[in-house]
């Protein structure tokens, strides 16, 4: 999900346009990451650097941030083409796509948008720097809160109705976790086990003392997330979510050590992620 790279498509065949958009975003950074830009100036180039560059696992819906897609290339309609591949083919809906056209005249925007599940419809005179950064973050934004809602309906989903049993909701919290699953390291403890993914116990553990230590009286004991006694911290890149043991969830810890300054969206989806494991964990207990 929080990724060292976020990867963005320009497909034209305008070697020009290529050209003067690489400069134009040479220096975007996402959540303080920077953006890498492939490029392809046809269809089927696009459709090569797709499938042997950004290949993953389907469930995560590819690493492909946005497209920046021209309509016409080596056909009149090789950009729509390539924008129902992603869309169907690929089975790709979390990639933003944005159709960038010298001609809108031959694909008119509300047809496009409609047919092709288009994010954004530009002509190539409105694609200025300014648009483009708004695209890059924006696709950014929505495929990262995508990820955490996806991530936290099919794990609260599954432990719920596996809730009886303690180590059944761990197994099915792990499996729910995968969509987390990142170079970024994280860990979740729920009551006294942890579910860890790319950091060891012991980091896990040096997060949650920092908070300890803020809550026994330091400048900054944590910004409450409500009135039982939930909170959260944020330290330069990294987070930490807590849930407080309470009649309806067990206490709970998320840290999470980003690539970048953590969102106040970000903090959003940990909390009510972590909140619904602790109530369900408290259920089975």
């Amino acid at each position: 999900m929080f990724q060292a790279e976020y990867p963005v498509l320009l497909v034209d065949d305008d070697p020009d346009v290529l050209a003067v958009s690489k400069l134009a975003m040479r220096n975007f950074t996402v959540f303080g990451s920077p953006v890498k830009l492939y490029t392809a100036t046809s269809k089927a180039e696009a459709i090569e650097v797709i499938t042997s560059q950004l290949s993953v696992p389907a469930q995560a819906g590819g690493t492909l941030v946005a497209a920046i897609i021209d309509v016409v290339m080596e056909t009149d309609t090789a950009g729509l083409e390539l924008c129902d591949y992603i869309r169907n083919d690929l089975d790709n809906k979390s990639c933003q796509l944005y159709v960038r056209t010298g001609q809108p005249g031959v694909a008119p925007e509300r047809a496009v948008i409609d047919k092709y599940e288009i994010n954004g419809y530009y002509t190539k005179v409105e694609a200025t720097e300014d648009k483009l950064y708004t695209m890059v973050k924006t696709a950014a934004r929505m495929k990262v809160a995508l990820y955490g809602a996806l991530a936290e309906l099919k794990g609260l989903a599954a432990m719920i109705e596996s809730s009886a049993s303690p180590d059944m909701a761990f197994t099915v919290l792990q499996q729910g976790l995968t969509a987390w699953s990142s170079p970024s390291p994280f860990g979740i403890r729920i009551g006294e086990k942890l579910v860890a993914f790319h950091m060891d116990e012991p980091a896990f553990n040096a997060m949650v003392g920092r908070l300890n230590t803020l809550e026994g009286g330091g400048e900054r004991p944590g910004h409450p997330m409500n009135g039982q006694g939930d909170k959260y911290i944020i330290e330069g890149n990294e987070v930490l979510v807590k849930v407080a043991e309470s009649p309806t969830t067990a206490e709970a810890f998320w840290a999470h050590r980003l690539f970048g300054e953590p969102s106040e969206t970000i903090v959003e989806l940990m909390y009510q992620g972590l909140r619904g494991f602790a109530a369900v964990m408290k259920r089975a207990t």
